[in-house]
């Protein structure tokens, strides 16, 4: 299976520039299949070469305390909501009916980093840390010292 169109690149981009990539995935729902399904994530990760810096196997996302969530299931996306996170949603057929707010709504991988740098970006002005100096580019403080907790 494909990856969704242009998801690979913006989270490599995204990556590059200093932003903790976890994924989040519950495929440990069939019983005595959990070392294939494992082997099988991993194996199209880096198929695809999709960077992380953590990859989870959970059903509920909100446990991994991330300070954002990409997410186009519905009943995710409202389980995460309801415990007051911050979820952009990444809009498909099945979640039109959702509110786009809070958080926003993202029609592909493009519009989500944008959305998820600019997050980002004010979050390193307020910690006073150098922006990188460019899209998909590495910052300076990522060779010259301790990487932030993102």
């Amino acid at each position: 299976m494909k990856p969704i169109a242009d998801a690979p690149q913006a989270i490599r981009r995204l990556g590059t520039e200093g932003i903790r990539i976890r994924i989040i995935t519950h495929r440990l729902f069939i019983r005595c299949f959990h070392e294939v399904a494992v082997q099988q994530t991993v194996r199209w990760l880096d198929y695809w070469p999709i960077p992380y810096w953590d990859l989870c196997f959970m059903r509920d996302k909100g446990e991994v305390g991330a300070d954002l969530y990409v997410e186009d299931s519905p009943d995710n996306i409202q389980a995460l909501r309801t415990r007051s996170k911050e979820v952009i949603i990444l809009s498909n057929p099945t979640n039109v009916e959702l509110a786009d707010e809070p958080g926003g709504r993202a029609h592909g991988w493009l519009e989500a980093e944008e959305m998820i740098r600019r997050r980002y970006y004010d979050w390193l002005d307020k910690n006073g840390l150098a922006r990188p100096p460019g899209v998909g580019r590495e910052p300076n403080w990522a060779t010259d010292g301790p990487r932030p907790a993102v």
